[in-house]
């Protein structure tokens, strides 16, 4: 096997082992492994992304059922929203996103370095929830009842960004939940997982027929994540899970500081 896909191979069954811990998080690396080691466009390597973390956070759905109906409403308020934000962005605005954004006779921005560059930026939010956790509030909820339309404004744009980018967009979705709705992280992250779910795999279907798309390729990177998520499900008893998440906040940091050199420099 050649060397670059071993460590793409072991850096998405590290993905699947941080989603079977922590709910969330691991998604985020998978593009850029795949930009960086495959020489890949972030654009296609969302479409292995979304596919991917779609089908790996269903076991975890499974696992969460419980606590996913308690929120059902919630659920459809940002969900609904969150997937037309998603579809839209896939099949309606990224195809038609030229491959260079500017261009004058001094600085040339093309798609792929604003996206990357994009990452960067989500990898320092979710590197600032992992090594700070976020807190929950102990006042009910922030929006009550009227909440609706802030709801759906939000899910929507976490649907585009998650479009643009190939992720899942639990990044956005827990914070939102623990620091304006007022709950626990535990609940958060498990309705997270359904809102992942659905946004993945429905941003992978949008993307029907994907020319080009190496089946035997995403079937192994499938395989790791599986095989990690189910390591990961059963590691969480016995691992100190907060000790894992800031070692990995601190891993996402030095990952999006790198991504900026390069693409800046």
């Amino acid at each position: 096997m050649d060397v670059t896909y071993f460590i793409l191979y072991f850096l998405t069954c590290f993905m699947g082992i941080t989603l079977g811990m922590l709910g969330s998080g691991g998604s985020i690396l998978l593009v850029p492994a795949m930009v960086y080691l495959l020489n890949m466009n972030p654009v296609r390597a969302a479409d292995y992304s979304l596919f991917i973390v779609g089908t790996s956070t269903v076991l975890g759905v499974w696992k969460s059922w419980s606590t996913i109906k308690t929120y059902q409403q919630l659920i459809f308020q940002f969900g609904i929203p969150s997937l037309v934000g998603m579809l839209v962005m896939r099949g309606y605005i990224l195809p038609f996103i030229p491959e260079t954004l500017i261009e004058t006779s001094s600085y040339s921005l093309s798609l792929k370095t604003a996206i990357m560059l994009l990452f960067a930026v989500s990898m320092a939010v979710v590197a600032k929830n992992m090594i700070q956790p976020i807190k929950q509030l102990s006042t009910v909820s922030i929006l009550e009842d009227k909440s609706k339309l802030w709801l759906c404004i939000v899910g929507l744009g976490v649907g585009l960004l998650s479009g643009l980018l190939g992720v899942g967009g639990g990044f956005v979705i827990v914070p939102i939940f623990v620091l304006a709705l007022g709950m626990s992280m535990s609940d958060a992250v498990s309705v997270s997982l359904i809102l992942i779910a659905a946004n993945a795999l429905f941003g992978f279907m949008s993307a029907f027929p994907i020319q080009g798309l190496n089946l035997t390729l995403l079937s192994h990177l499938t395989l790791s994540c599986w095989v990690g998520m189910s390591i990961g499900l059963k590691l969480k008893k016995n691992i100190d899970s907060e000790r894992l998440k800031v070692g990995f906040g601190w891993l996402i940091a030095i990952i999006g500081v790198l991504i900026v050199t390069k693409e800046m420099f």
